[in-house]
């Protein structure tokens, strides 16, 4: 997988700074865990870790969504900053995509340190805040969303 292998060759990144709020802590806590999955395999499988494809493609994949977390984010703080009330629909919209890829995230990084086995300590500390999210109430949000997209007859924005 090329995304990890690339960041493993410029060297591990450093960790972001806890703290934060709401989305934006989860989105800090979900680069800490990232970061960990990246050292986590360096250090297991050293150069070889090409080789490890399965792993590297359950670390991409956390890599992809934190990035997109962090878009989402942003375009949705500058939306709400320009309109408030389109801002509302847009957080509702952040939400559910949050709470869904918090769980992929999850859900990669347990498949990354059950890999790793006693190696994986930093990887699993750093998993339980995470998957201790309750998330939201996506039904709520997403017919929320729903009832948006039909009342315009398409995408709202």
């Amino acid at each position: 997988m090329i995304i990890p292998t690339r960041i493993l060759k410029q060297g591990i990144p450093a960790e972001p700074a806890a703290g934060g709020s709401g989305e934006r802590a989860l989105l800090a806590s979900a680069k800490r865990l990232t970061i960990a999955m990246l050292a986590g395999v360096s250090e297991a499988y050293g150069e070889r870790v090409r080789d490890e494809q399965q792993i590297l493609a359950h670390i991409a994949d956390p890599i992809i969504d934190g990035y997109a977390i962090e878009s989402v984010l942003a375009r949705t703080e500058k939306l709400a900053a320009r309109d408030p009330e389109a801002g509302k629909l847009a957080a509702d919209m952040t939400s559910v995509f949050v709470a869904d890829a918090i769980d992929r995230i999850v859900h990669s990084a347990k498949q990354v340190a059950n890999a790793l086995g006693d190696r994986a300590a930093a990887i699993r500390d750093r998993i339980a805040p995470l998957a201790g999210y309750a998330g939201v109430d996506s039904v709520a949000a997403r017919r929320r969303i729903a009832d948006a997209v039909l009342k315009v007859g398409g995408h709202p924005y």
